[in-house]
């Protein structure tokens, strides 16, 4: 049993304990607990009562509203629900009552957002107990609005993990919910002076599908700016984040694309940085054809030359291989427009990648093959003719071997 289900059991059996007590307690003065009030208003004036089993019998019995009495009794009933949620000095067992009320309510009545935001002083609050901070954090999730991202950035930047984990989590199921204001509200904290702050907002950012939102334009170049900034960890997330764009239009693709590529070969950049680079071209890659030509020539070219660093070639392959094996069917007419490059090592590479790709299981098997045999009709045909001019004659490159070596 998790620590929460094993403390939801303990409320409960607490609760009806209570409420038993106050029932079978004729001299305590109170209002029976367990007698319906009157009306809605009754119930909700019991959440100052001095007695706290009545006060948690009001929650409860607050929770259980069906959604028209909840619309109707909301605006009397959130703020006095957030006194009691928020009030350290009441047990456990009421402030969870009226936080689960809370949601109820929230979660029908028009004005439920702005009371859920109330409940960010307890997340904050790293004196408070775990366990409210969570289910604080939980209701939030449902309820929370983009007008709480600035409150939640800065909770997940100053709090403890209790704070920082239900702030990410309330920021995830915000960016889910409603991206397209999420989004906005994320994008001013690109420019935070805290490093940690706009390395969150980039992770964050690239999670979502910006060009679905229409967004990917605006966040891509302000990603890309990041990206040249000085903070190599966070320029390494930032290009991270527009290689997660994956839908991204083409005409932002293929800036994005160029941007990219100046900074892998830039060798004042960090190697990590540049490498970072060199993987989100890979990523760009595949989905339209002319962004994936610009994307691979890159790439190949970086693979290829002696004029890169061992390991940012090898970033470069590494990038080439994933491409061909997520998107053989936009990669492999790619490379085919490769085979006639001028640069022999280029070929060769080519040659190699779509050597080891799984044609006969694509719809490209004929386009690669008739690329390939056109290769080695040339290559064969140069080959004999040299041979004869010196007086002989080598047809190994008739048996295949010289392609497969």
């Amino acid at each position: 049993m998790s620590r929460r289900s094993l403390i939801l059991a303990v409320l409960t059996m607490s609760a009806a304990l209570a409420a038993v007590a106050q029932e079978n307690d004729p001299a305590s003065g109170e209002t029976a607990v367990g007698k319906e009030p009157a009306d809605v208003s009754e119930w909700i004036g019991k959440l100052e009562d001095p007695n706290p089993a009545i006060r948690l019998k009001a929650a409860e019995d607050l929770r259980g509203l069906d959604p028209d009495a909840a619309e109707a009794h909301a605006s009397d009933a959130l703020p006095a629900l957030v006194i009691l949620a928020t009030d350290k000095e009441r047990s456990i067992q009421e402030r969870a009552a009226a936080v689960y009320a809370l949601e109820s309510i929230g979660s029908v009545a028009t004005n439920g957002t702005d009371a859920a935001v109330k409940l960010l002083s307890v997340l904050g609050d790293t004196t408070d107990e775990p366990f409210i901070r969570d289910e604080a954090g939980r209701v939030l999730a449902k309820l929370a609005g983009p007008d709480t991202v600035g409150s939640l950035v800065k909770m997940w930047s100053e709090s403890d993990r209790n704070g920082k984990d239900n702030a990410l989590l309330i920021l995830r199921a915000l960016a889910e919910r409603s991206p397209e204001t999420t989004v906005p509200a994320l994008i001013p904290f690109l420019d935070d002076p805290q490093p940690l702050i706009r390395l969150f907002v980039v992770e964050e950012l690239g999670s979502i599908d910006l060009a679905a939102l229409g967004a990917d334009s605006t966040v891509t170049s302000a990603l890309l700016e990041i990206a040249k900034g000085k903070d190599p960890v966070v320029r390494e997330a930032a290009l991270a984040a527009i290689g997660k764009q994956t839908g991204m239009d083409p005409v932002v693709a293929k800036g994005a694309i160029s941007a990219l590529i100046e900074i892998a070969i830039n060798t004042d950049n960090e190697r990590d940085v540049r490498g970072a680079s060199v993987t989100a071209l890979g990523n760009l890659a595949g989905t339209d054809p002319v962004v994936t030509k610009d994307a691979i020539s890159a790439l190949l070219i970086i693979a290829t030359s002696n004029d890169y660093e061992e390991d940012l070639r090898g970033s470069a392959k590494s990038a080439l291989q994933d491409l061909a094996k997520r998107s053989p069917e936009a990669t492999v007419p790619a490379f085919i427009q490769f085979l006639s490059d001028s640069q022999p090592l280029i070929r060769l590479f080519v040659v190699d990648e779509l050597g080891s790709i799984d044609l006969a299981a694509k719809s490209v098997v004929t386009a690669a093959t008739s690329a390939l045999l056109d290769v080695v009709t040339k290559a064969g045909t140069k080959r004999c003719g040299h041979d004869r001019s010196r007086g002989r004659r080598d047809r190994s490159w008739q048996s295949g071997k010289r392609i497969s070596a």
